[in-house]
């Protein structure tokens, strides 16, 4: 677990997220280069303000497994256009509808077999219009 590990770094373009990290929290906060996140660990819960206020990272690759995602994960994170969730194996609980939050402009995902249940689920619901089907997104 982190705690604001990484905060206004100009420099720094890429991290991959260690094996042995399960969850992360305020752990990418305000770093405008950074283009991307990389999770070696497939299990991840992506906690409050994990990835936000974030400029230049259009794409989002999120890991197989996402146990949650909290309060304000990707909060002002206005240049992440599109939110990978397309190899996920399963929905994972979105504890707040302001997770995305501060964003104008995304698309969010997810395997086809998971489309309804996405669309459906607590919270996920409320953003259904930026939820997609992986096969209507690569048309």
């Amino acid at each position: 677990s982190s705690n604001t590990a990484l905060t206004y770094l100009d420099a720094l373009y890429r991290v991959d997220v260690g094996k042995h990290v399960t969850a992360i929290h305020h752990a990418f906060k305000l770093i405008p280069n950074l283009q991307q996140v990389n999770f070696l660990n497939d299990d991840i819960s992506i906690g409050v303000q994990s990835i936000s206020g974030l400029g230049r990272m259009y794409h989002f690759k999120a890991p197989k497994r996402v146990l949650y995602v909290h309060s304000n994960a990707f909060n002002d994170s206005d240049g992440i256009g599109i939110f990978d969730f397309s190899e996920i194996e399963s929905v994972p609980t979105l504890l707040y509808l302001d997770a995305f939050g501060n964003i104008n402009t995304y698309s969010i995902i997810v395997p086809d077999s998971l489309y309804d249940e996405f669309i459906s689920a607590t919270n996920w619901s409320n953003i259904a219009s930026h939820i997609v089907r992986l096969s209507d997104f690569i048309k």
